[in-house]
């Protein structure tokens, strides 16, 4: 009997384990399907499960404060999203069963003594927590009960017209004060614009950077045919500030100031011609010197040794035959030159060279000739280019200006490529090649013109205008009285091929006598870059300055923002014509008397409004840091770095930096520096995320970054992953 049961002890305890097992199994499981299940983006600090769901059906009310304007658009905007059409009543209702509960940390409810509101969730997080029969979420602001009503959206499971909603219980707070899309072009619809502001609102971005031509604009109708801007942008910003995102304006200028430019084209950035020589023929002012510069077999019909064309090179730096003389394609003529680099190889060609040409220092040129491609696939910011290498009369190699030519097209197009000599330049050679990439490009008939003389795109303000000596410089000549201007056609994008020069005639009853050589000086626009965007504005002309403070003028009035970005990021030239150097001023002085300029007119305005801008010009690791980089495009010299020491503190600046290797070491040094120098800066990544990983590390290690941004330079459908991730770890770091 004593062994029986025995027996029967151990047989029910075994029994009773493994069935305890089972049961344990199965409700661990339950768990963690439903957090499996449970995906919220981003993902929250703190959640439990709490094995349960409830199902919100039409017998559920929405309970808010009535008073408050923006929880009751929550409240309309989660009701939009259910299938049952709830009512929205007020959270003080005495008839309420079941309800969702949007309330502020101040608001007595019932359901309060329940939950723990601590102050670490700050002015963005939230407390989400679902119960049998109601569903709270509390803040202690409105943006906070927001960001809880995207949680619980995402949250919901749509079963026909039953939706259900597991247990749990949420504390979520963000890592990261400002986290920030900047938007380039309003491109689509303003419905369009509408689902992209809602996408990144459910990813809890807070903040917008709108870099838009319309700005400038805004009697216009460029955005939506038959309304004008300012309509369009207004409905925009309240779109905007209604889901709790900060709407900022950006005013791209100085380096981008295309908008200005076709507003004012005199108020670009010139190159001064200074005391150039002319001769009279027929009353008219023609160059003493030639325009034309002799570059041998321009066309390349002249073949030369091993079917290399006379006058140029083809090196053989990789031991390849990249390039050859090729007969059956040409823009004019027989032959052209054509590189050939097979794909997949990804590699750096052999290099095409001229012959070593003399040219005058200190001098614009425009290289002009024809080109088309097929295939070409390389890295951006140098792949398939045509490049001006400038020696002095030692042969000392000084600078390489260069011009890529992924813009070509596949058939045949003529491209101009413009550049300054330095003041020591004496000789340059032309040379094209491929860097790090593959592909097939043709090139025929090179022409190269000296563009001092030719009165094109001659800039003619109130403090820049023309000018004629005699040859001593001991007579002035009066316009009017001696001679007389023809203005010539200067507009936006300046090409210099295309606008009609301007012409100057010798006034018979005048004091210049008509076989009398004379010097003039003038300031004409030059555009240094295939992109139209690249031509600077002159930070001495007055009606620079009119037209912007006119423009922020209105934003403030319109818009009400609370920060406006100026841009001022790839600026070539700065302090070149005769406006900048007659004043005498440094490149840093020059550059923060701009930045300085525009900040105080903005606080002039509204004193509340923060100015935000670029980094690259004050930045060390960046351009800024390049001693003499001004004068590759006939600037100042030394480094525009050294200007972040002469501008206001209270300017936010954005830090910018695309890959994630750091070549630059821009973003390991950038904090220790601002921080050195006492500024606030946002830090602005791309898509690469590692590239984002590095800069939210940065985020949270110093206390003077406020956030970040992640741009879409490449078009919004690209970047959707990295404005998701950005969110992700921004918000949670997860």
């Amino acid at each position: 009997m004593k062994k029986f049961t025995t027996k029967f002890n151990y047989k029910f305890l075994f029994m009773f384990c493994v069935a305890n097992i089972f049961f344990l199994l199965a409700l661990t499981l339950q768990s963690g399907l439903s957090e499996k299940n449970i995906s919220i983006v981003p993902q929250p600090q703190h959640m439990e499960f709490k094995n349960f769901k409830v199902k919100v059906d039409k017998n559920w009310d929405i309970s808010v404060n009535t008073s408050n304007k923006e929880n009751i658009f929550s409240a309309k905007l989660l009701n939009e999203k259910l299938n049952n059409k709830l009512m929205i009543t007020d959270i003080n209702s005495k008839f309420q069963t079941r309800r969702i509960i949007l309330a502020m940390s101040k608001d007595n409810f019932k359901e309060k003594k329940e939950l723990r509101i601590t102050d670490k969730i700050g002015k963005e997080g939230y407390v989400l927590e679902v119960f049998p029969s109601s569903i709270v979420i509390t803040a202690h602001t409105s943006a906070g009960v927001f960001y809880g009503v995207q949680a619980l959206l995402q949250l919901m499971e749509v079963n026909g017209n039953v939706i259900s909603i597991p247990g749990v219980k949420i504390v979520d707070y963000p890592d990261t004060a400002i986290r920030a899309v900047h938007m380039l072009d309003l491109q689509g619809s303003l419905n369009e614009l509408k689902e992209k502001l809602d996408f990144i609102a459910g990813l809890r971005i807070n903040t917008v950077i709108f870099s838009e031509q319309a700005f400038w604009k805004l009697e216009k109708d460029n955005l939506q045919p038959g309304r004008e801007n300012s309509s369009f942008l207004q409905e925009l910003f309240a779109y905007c500030r209604e889901r709790h995102i900060e709407p900022i304006p950006e005013l791209q200028s100085f380096g981008v100031a295309l908008t200005i430019l076709q507003k004012d084209p005199h108020a670009a950035e010139g190159i001064w011609v200074q005391d150039e020589p002319f001769k009279w023929i027929n009353n008219m002012a023609v160059p003493v010197k030639s325009s034309e510069v002799f570059l041998e077999n321009s066309g390349f019909e002249i073949g030369g040794v091993a079917g290399i064309p006379a006058g140029w090179t083809f090196g053989n730096e990789y031991g390849r035959n990249d390039w050859c003389r090729d007969k059956t394609s040409a823009y004019e003529g027989r032959c052209s030159v054509m590189i050939n680099v097979p794909s997949p190889l990804n590699i750096s060609s052999n290099t095409l060279q001229s012959k070593l040409i003399m040219v005058d220092r200190d001098t614009a040129y425009t290289l002009s000739f024809y080109a088309k491609k097929r295939e070409v696939n390389t890295a951006v910011d140098r792949g398939f280019a045509i490049r001006i290498f400038q020696y002095d009369r030692s042969g000392n190699f000084l600078v390489e200006n260069y011009l890529p030519l992924q813009y070509a097209n596949t058939s045949w197009e003529k491209l101009e490529f413009n550049f300054v000599t330095r003041p020591d330049t004496a000789k340059i050679y032309i040379g094209a090649s491929i860097i790090d990439g593959y592909g097939t490009v043709w090139l025929d008939e090179f022409k190269l013109k000296r563009m001092n003389g030719e009165l094109v795109n001659v800039i003619r303000t109130e403090s820049s205008n023309i000018s004629i000596t005699d040859s001593a410089k001991t007579k002035i000549y009066t316009e009017g009285k001696d001679y007389r201007v023809f203005d010539g056609e200067i507009k936006h994008p300046y090409f210099v091929n295309y606008n009609r020069p301007a012409r100057i005639e010798r006034l018979e009853t005048g004091k210049i006598n008509e076989n009398e050589p004379v010097l003039i000086s003038y300031d004409f626009v030059l555009r240094f870059h295939p992109a139209t965007w690249m031509t600077p504005y002159c930070p001495s002309e007055p009606r620079t300055y009119k037209i912007f403070f006119k423009t922020v003028n209105d934003i403030i009035h319109l818009l009400k923002p609370n920060y406006i970005a100026i841009g001022h990021d790839d600026i070539y030239g700065i302090g070149r014509d005769s406006r900048c150097k007659k004043r005498n001023m440094t490149l840093d002085k020059l550059l923060s008397e701009d930045i300085n300029k525009l900040n105080d007119y903005i606080h002039t305005i509204d004193s509340n409004v923060k100015m935000m801008v670029w980094d690259d010009m004050f930045n060390p690791w960046h351009t800024g840091g390049k001693n003499n980089f001004q004068m590759h495009y006939g600037g100042l010299p030394g480094k525009s770095c050294n200007a972040i020491n002469l501008i206001s503190k209270d300017i936010i600046l954005m830090t910018w930096w695309f890959d994630s290797n750091d070549h630059m070491n821009k973003m390991k040094n950038t904090p220790d520096c601002f921080k050195s120098k006492g500024f606030s800066y946002l830090v602005t990544g791309w898509k690469d995320k590692k590239n984002i990983k590095n800069w939210i590390r940065i985020v949270k290690d110093n206390e003077e970054c406020k956030g970040i941004i992640v741009t879409t330079w490449d078009g919004w459908d690209n970047n959707i992953e990295g404005i998701e991730y950005t969110a992700k770890l921004s918000w949670s770091g997860q």
